[in-house]
């Protein structure tokens, strides 16, 4: 009996539940209409991509090559990091429909390779560049271009030029109904050595937190409890299923519950967030410091610098407006700022057209945020 007539079996045999594990797992769940809950329906502000990694999504989740049961209670896949990125690859990103010139997009390359109809074996394959993934980028140049204009794709920002990407194909293949096996691969392309952080990652679609009764089904929390390098999940429904990698892993556990003190300034539910183990992950920064910091201090870090182009230095005088005596001392033009199209990288003067758009809003979200933080 060849591989077509065991799958042709397990199509034809529904009471063993060939189907109950799959590829349901959306790239991309935020900025979506299964999410919104605000009063004018604008799905794509309500929950945006910065919101995704530190927000318990509740009617969808999403994740990069991976898989769910087709209730979408338990949900496996895989978070990356290069080391540059400010935040953990956790999802796909793209631009909402008010951010694109042509529309909603994702801005990224994967692909479905493979899959039988029963799903007993899925490829699934996905580019992640080797230096820090473009988010800034992409939505300012997509912002500023206007609809006749090309889409500003990633390809197009030169971060793939001589192959400096990570190469990712991840396999699973089913040994039975509901044994799994996965393999990662990840091939550097580039020309260097370059690093790749894998975690695999299994967690609970969040459906306790909504008000349910006690006594439905859907309001008990389930658990996953990390033992001898092992995660165990255990569920009223799925019973307990147990997570395995080769090597001596170490587990990182957290809750799928909101963040509320990063995303609004509010009491926090739990200590470990959804966003917890990027707070875990630290790295030397500023490179050859000898310093380690998480991905948010380096974050903040970024954020403060760049915003500190436009404000008023110790002498009085705002990086911006570099040699410009006029704008430098005249009071009211000192108090008028132009947002370029690109700055010098050692003084920070404005170089380029003046006027972009999609500067002024990265910036000004940056000022606000960081504002609402710092405001008693």
């Amino acid at each position: 009996m060849d591989g077509t007539d065991h799958e042709r079996q397990r199509v034809l045999d529904e009471e063993a539940g060939w189907r109950h594990w799959g590829p349901y797992l959306s790239e991309r769940a935020w900025g979506t209409v299964r999410e919104d809950y605000s009063e004018a329906g604008e799905a794509w502000s309500y929950f945006p991509h910065d919101h995704a990694r530190s927000r318990a999504y509740r009617w969808s989740e999403d994740g990069l090559g991976g898989v769910c049961d087709v209730r979408q209670h338990l949900c496996f896949a895989f978070a990356f990091w290069n080391g540059r990125d400010p935040i953990l690859k956790e999802r796909i990103f793209g631009l909402t429909g008010n951010e694109g010139n042509h529309g909603e997009d994702a801005k990224e390359y994967w692909w479905y390779l493979d899959s039988t109809p029963t799903h007993s074996f899925m490829r699934w394959r996905w580019l992640y560049p080797q230096a820090e993934f473009p988010y800034a980028d992409l939505v300012a140049e997509n912002r500023r271009r206007g609809r006749l204009d090309p889409e500003y794709e990633l390809v197009d920002t030169g971060l793939l030029d001589d192959d400096r990407y990570f190469d990712v194909e991840v396999t699973y293949a089913k040994a039975g109904p509901d044994d799994l096996c996965v393999v990662a691969a990840v091939r550097n392309a580039g020309p260097d050595e370059a690093t790749l952080d894998v975690l695999p990652t299994l967690w609970f679609r969040n459906t306790w937190s909504w008000g349910l009764t006690g006594s439905s089904d859907e309001g008990r929390k389930p658990l996953i409890t990390a033992k001898d390098g092992r995660l165990v999940a255990e569920h009223h429904a799925l019973g307990r299923m147990t997570l395995v990698a080769d090597g001596t892993p170490t587990p990182l556990c957290c809750e799928n519950e909101t963040n509320a003190g990063r995303l609004w300034d509010a009491p926090a539910s739990t200590p470990y967030p959804k966003d917890g183990i990027g707070d875990h992950v630290r790295l030397e920064y500023p490179t050859g410091s000898g310093v380690e910091r998480t991905l948010d201090e380096v974050a903040d870090d970024v954020a403060g610098r760049l915003v500190s182009i436009f404000l008023d230095d110790a002498d009085g005088r705002r990086p911006v407006f570099g040699g410009y005596e006029k704008f430098q001392t005249d009071p009211v033009l000192h108090g008028l700022i132009p947002f370029h199209e690109y700055f010098h990288g050692d003084t920070g003067m404005g170089l380029g057209a003046s006027h972009q758009t999609g500067w002024t809003g990265l910036v000004a979200d940056l000022i606000i945020s960081r504002q609402d933080r710092e405001r008693p």
